[in-house]
């Protein structure tokens, strides 16, 4: 008999699938089914307090399902209830448990907050993201100063909590960044932390806490820390201050690294011989039994060892008493001096001293130490910082750098365990397809990369598609712009004129909110494409693979169309459009002048005008008045106010990328501009009334309709 009492599902498996909310639920039709049957999917969490059988599914001769809406990296229980239409309800099946795959952090680091200023030493802190999604694997912190080109990376273990910047120049501003990461990819940066380090002279003060010196914390950040510093060598002089009350004595590391020859560093990447950077230093030390180490070193604070990684307190050599510890004494000390304050704090007339090697290797020295003791003394700066786009390192090396570049790739490599592959980039970024020359430095030749930017995985080959991690917080900017116009009650969607591979419309469509995406590239299409069905966003993304003006064109007239047609909103292929991005700063003004007339076949004035946010880059001291001129002459016609501008990062120290936002001028979008004798001009550009935006594209193109 059909679904009778003792039959039960059989085959009944859970597995996740790609993102980190789903789960696929799987069975078998039972043998002796010989009708159709209804098939309803429970599911219920693991563990959590008060969880209740959820139903989630139930529908006709189905022997799968997505579980979508789940939490990151949880357990879920699943099981499967058979509805027999003509015996009824068969009994439940045993539940199987599937565990969702890890996330990205949703947030931040909280309570960023700065705990200790010195003369070179900046001390923050801060406290774990409020949704990490799964568990953490590591934090990054960035810090810089402002008009440096470079910056410092500290990738720190996931149960830490501070990091002190040491080596920092006086009285100067530094700027500080974190975000946290998982096995799944990395969270959002936080705000913007500024603080000043102390003057070299001593300031009257009676703490050093850190709201006696310059800090500043939730600054917006225009972006995500493109220009952070590593501390240059050659005219870099350490501040050796006396400790006077209100002043903290700076750490000054006993380990220096010896100059190396260069000519060892000229080689291919595994050839050098990482032991030349293996150092040894004697230092006197005090043996003690186990159990007074803590009240030993609490009374001989400021006496003992303060070297960064390294602990004062050491296990004793092999054959020594195992119930004895050695306390590691400072180096900087006169040894008289030394037992005299030993013994004061102690309370004791002698103490014994006994010397003890430490050794440090390679393994403890920074990528930025390695190549200053590695490079020609006369590099007035190293090169440590990178643009990280998953296991792939993109390097931009001067060409001084360039024979020491398999040296330099390789250390990059060795101190961050995450990348598996360096590239140096050799030329300037095709204009047509917007990628550029690179070679492989170190590690794999692998440049297919894997990338999480605002909720979405991005793939693609780095070497042939445009992408740059740095624009990550202009992106999420953008996607906020017009997610907010959806929350506002708008039916918003962007018109995405050089798309690349999606790092505005992926994210936008995973928020509810269409676009229309287009790149011409062709590589940049197809990486679009996949990444459309990786993230399981199909029917709210439409991509194209055309020339811009012939995208933009073809899209709007279509949009006219369906506008003056009958269709309801509900069936029309083409929605108006409420923005339009246009990132290609080097060129994207040029592409403007498709604006002209676009609007004129809407005799009605049935549409609203978009708002462009276009990016340029500009060299000019006055940065809006040139950009909004260069917009304007683009046009033949004036911006309407208001208008917002915005620093995106700055380059170099002539060169900036900027985005202006506007609303497409009603005398631009629909051809009324008046020429110096008062006539309308209609012929702007070559857009005359014969060459309409409405004639279809007169080169082939690609474009997926969904």
């Amino acid at each position: 008999m059909d679904n009778s009492p003792g039959m039960m599902i059989q085959g009944l498996r859970a597995q996740p699938v790609i993102g980190s909310t789903d789960v696929n639920v799987m069975w078998e039709k039972p043998e002796e089914s010989q009708s159709s049957s209804i098939y309803k999917v429970m599911r219920r969490e693991v563990g959590a307090e008060g969880a209740k059988w959820t139903t989630v599914m139930q529908e006709k001769d189905i022997f799968t399902a997505v579980v979508s809406r789940l939490k990151p990296f949880t357990r879920y229980e699943f099981r499967v209830q058979v509805l027999g239409i003509v015996t009824g309800l068969g009994p439940m099946s045993e539940p199987v448990v599937a565990m969702t795959n890890p996330a990205a952090p949703g947030d931040p680091p909280t309570n960023v907050r700065v705990s200790s200023v010195t003369t070179d030493s900046i001390t923050i802190t801060w406290d774990p993201p409020t949704h990490t999604h799964s568990p953490l694997t590591s934090y990054h912190l960035f810090f810089d100063q402002e008009e440096q080109d470079d910056y410092v990376e500290a990738i720190l273990t996931a149960n830490t909590f501070s990091y002190t910047a040491l080596y920092l120049f006086p009285n100067t501003e530094y700027r500080f960044q974190i975000y946290a990461s998982t096995a799944a990819g990395d969270g959002p940066h936080s705000e913007l932390l500024i603080c000043s380090t102390r003057p070299s002279v001593a300031i009257a003060t009676s703490s050093s806490s850190p709201s006696s010196s310059n800090c500043r914390s939730g600054c917006s950040s225009l972006h995500s820390l493109q220009k952070l510093t590593t501390m240059g060598r050659g005219g870099r002089k350490k501040q050796h201050l006396e400790h006077e009350e209100g002043v903290d004595a700076p750490r000054v590391n006993p380990f220096k690294l010896p100059t190396l020859d260069p000519a060892l560093f000229i080689a291919s990447p595994h050839d050098f011989d990482r032991n030349l950077f293996t150092v040894r230093k004697d230092i006197l030390s005090m043996v003690v039994p186990c159990n007074e180490c803590n009240t030993v070193v609490k009374a001989l604070n400021g006496l003992l060892l303060n070297a960064p990684k390294l602990s004062p307190v050491a296990k004793r050599k092999e054959g020594d008493d195992p119930t004895t510890r050695t306390i590691l004494l400072s180096p900087l000390k006169d040894v008289e001096e030394l037992k005299e304050s030993i013994c004061k704090a102690l309370d004791k007339k002698v103490v014994e001293l006994e010397t003890y090697t430490v050794s440090v290797d390679y393994d403890y020295w920074s990528a930025d130490e390695i190549l200053k003791a590695g490079l020609p003394q006369e590099f007035n700066e190293v090169t440590t910082s990178f643009e990280a786009v998953g296991h792939l390192a993109h390097m931009n090396l001067r060409d001084h750098q360039l024979p020491y570049k398999h040296f330099i790739g390789q250390v990059i490599l060795d101190k961050n365990k995450h990348l598996k592959t360096v590239v140096n980039k050799l030329s300037n970024i095709d204009t047509t397809y917007r990628f550029f020359q690179m070679e492989l430095i170190a590690g794999e030749d692998n440049f297919m990369c894997e990338t999480k930017e605002n909720g979405c995985v991005f793939q693609f080959d780095f070497s042939k598609v445009y992408w740059n991690s740095r624009l990550h917080t202009e992106h999420k900017r953008i996607i906020n712009v017009v997610a907010d116009k959806k929350k506002s009650g708008l039916n918003a969607m962007l018109l995405d004129m050089m798309a690349g591979v999606g790092p505005f419309s992926l994210p936008l469509a995973k928020r509810g909110i269409s676009s229309y995406a287009n790149d011409l590239n062709p590589l940049s299409y197809e990486a679009m494409v996949k990444n459309i069905a990786v993230n399981k966003i199909k029917k709210r993304v439409k991509p194209f693979n055309m020339d811009a003006r012939d995208f933009v064109k073809f899209v709007t007239q279509n949009v006219i169309e369906e506008a003056k047609s009958t269709l309801s909103a509900s069936n029309r292929k083409f929605p108006m459009y409420t923005d339009v991005t246009m990132n290609l700063p080097a060129s994207s003004i040029t592409f403007l002048d498709v604006f002209i007339g676009l609007f004129k076949d809407d005799t009605d004035r049935l549409l609203p005008l978009p708002e462009i946010h276009c990016h340029c880059f500009t060299n000019h001291d006055d940065m809006e008045n040139d950009v909004v001129a260069r917009v304007e002459e683009a046009m033949k016609g004036k911006i309407d106010k208001p208008f917002s501008f915005r620093v995106v990062r700055n380059v170099s120290p002539h060169k900036h990328m900027v985005c202006i936002s506007f609303i497409l001028p009603k005398a631009v979008a629909y051809n009324t501009i008046k020429d110096t004798s008062g006539k309308r001009n209609s012929t702007e550009n070559g857009n005359s009334e014969d060459d309409s935006s409405s004639s279809p594209p007169k080169k082939p193109f690609t474009t997926t309709t969904v």
